[in-house]
């Protein structure tokens, strides 16, 4: 754990982040949002995230987490909301923290899942799927029908984290059938930046739980 004089080096205005109220009944969702300023010692300003066209309920003196990605690690602390954003206004406020948590992204270690996915064809037809691995850098998907080399896809799927995959870009780089169905390992393709620190977050996350003889708090550093 580190203290906040140096979280300013990771900050930058525009950068994706996820915001998760700590609030039994949101459950563990995670949100996306951006980084609009900051004041230092004082709070950090990010965008309202939007929720199926309506504002997120983020409400005063509530806890949430912080989560980010940054010149290749991954950044995470704990917070308060210290003020709510307005229709002309549509910003949240969270106090600056006391103390953060850096953990290097490993591009290519690998996390073991076990997830349903859907993958969308170039054609938009849509197939459903296992998510059976992942990394920064690519993952690996059961399939009951072949997919061929080279192919482009977009993959989509939830997070046991709370957080989501949606049509990310990937293309297919090998191809072995099993038992009447198809291992294809996929790498992704460049895509939006809050695609890319979801996956990576959820990676960085997986790997240091792996590493530790308990199970991490799945709500972020303490503050």
């Amino acid at each position: 754990m580190q203290k906040d004089a140096g979280i300013e080096q990771y900050l930058k205005i525009g950068s994706a982040v996820t915001i998760q109220p700590l609030d039994k009944y949101l459950g563990r969702k995670r949100y996306r949002s951006q980084i609009r300023g900051w004041e230092r010692k004082q709070h950090i300003v990010l965008d309202i995230p939007s929720v199926v066209d309506r504002r997120l309920p983020l409400h005063v003196d509530k806890p949430c987490a912080i989560r980010f990605i940054s010149r290749g690690n991954a950044i995470g602390f704990r917070s308060i909301v210290l003020k709510e954003g307005t229709a002309r206004s549509p910003f949240v406020f969270v106090m600056w923290p006391e103390e953060f948590e850096v953990v290097r992204v490993r591009r290519h270690e690998r996390v073991p899942v076990q997830i349903p996915c859907t993958l969308t064809k170039w054609d938009e037809q849509d197939l459903s799927a296992e998510l059976r691995d992942i990394s920064a850098g690519g993952c690996a998907v059961w399939c009951a029908q072949r997919l061929s080399l080279g192919e482009p896809l977009k993959l989509s799927c939830g997070l046991p984290d709370g957080g989501a995959i949606e049509k990310a870009p990937v293309e297919v780089r090998s191809v072995h059938e099993r038992g009447g169905s198809f291992s294809a390992g996929c790498e992704f393709v460049p895509c939006d930046t809050a695609t890319s620190s979801t996956v990576q977050l959820f990676v960085t996350a997986m790997l240091e739980q792996f590493r530790q003889e308990a199970p991490i708090d799945p709500s972020g550093p303490a503050q």
